[in-house]
């Protein structure tokens, strides 16, 4: 298969890096891809990732019979009462599984991968689950440099502060404002230079755009298909009465 040159230079760096690197024309190739990567009978612990929703790689593996340990289901689930203890349980209990699946909020040029969360339990998968750690990467989420990568998480958890309507200063103000509120998005910024030494993860790239990630240069058209694409697997969430965890 033709991949973008750029996809194929990040692969490289990647692999440089020490990262398992599978490359992936679109989300459907993506998705036979990690249903390959994946053992039968498997449990997989699920970070809150639009991207593998987008892809369908969760119900794939429910079909076929493997375990999902899926906290933020709980959200999507607005018919079942929620129980924040039971969620936080399943959060840990995720990352105790044969494998962890995951996104990422951007990767650079140079092979690095960079994460903004507000609880943690994403990046503590990716860094630390017990199992193997999948990890899926679109092309809209490559940036030049970690300086690049940054700015552009911040700029984007306000767009989703305000669709989530979450009671964010970031939400109010549509920029990030280094907020201190309890329920701030943005506790914690992990910077993966080289993969763990102790961890068995793959990166599958996309050649696609998938979740939400893009550059405010880019062509007004390309992001706003990125939105209306991620709006379709990101609600309706009941967020004024649900918490938002990462």
């Amino acid at each position: 298969m033709n991949y973008t040159n750029e996809l194929l230079m990040v692969a490289r760096n990647l692999k440089r890096n020490r990262f398992n690197v599978l490359l992936a024309k679109n989300g459907e190739h993506a998705r036979r891809a990690a249903l390959e990567f994946i053992p039968l009978h498997s449990t997989i612990g699920v970070a809150n990732s639009v991207t593998v929703r987008q892809i369908g790689l969760l119900e794939s593996l429910k079909h076929r019979g493997d375990t999902l340990v899926d906290p933020i289901s709980m959200i999507y689930d607005l018919n079942t009462e929620f129980d924040e203890k039971k969620m936080v349980g399943l959060m840990r209990k995720s990352l105790d599984t044969d494998v962890f699946v995951s996104g990422t909020n951007a990767v650079t040029r140079d092979g690095k991968l960079v994460n903004i969360d507000g609880t943690g339990n994403r990046v503590a998968g990716i860094i630390w689950a017990r199992g193997k750690v999948l990890v899926f990467i679109s092309r809209n989420k490559v940036a030049n440099d970690v300086d690049q990568a940054i700015q552009r998480i911040k700029m984007i958890v306000p767009i989703l502060a305000k669709q989530r309507q979450l009671a964010l200063p970031c939400a109010k103000a549509g920029e990030c404002i280094d907020c201190f509120v309890p329920q701030r998005a943005c506790n914690i910024t992990m910077i993966l230079d080289k993969c763990p030494g102790r961890t068995d993860l793959t990166v599958i790239l996309i050649d696609e755009d998938l979740g939400i990630g893009f550059d405010p240069t880019w062509p007004t058209e390309r992001i706003e298909s990125i939105k209306s694409r991620y709006e379709q697997f990101d609600g309706p969430y009941n967020f004024k009465t649900r918490s938002s965890h990462r």
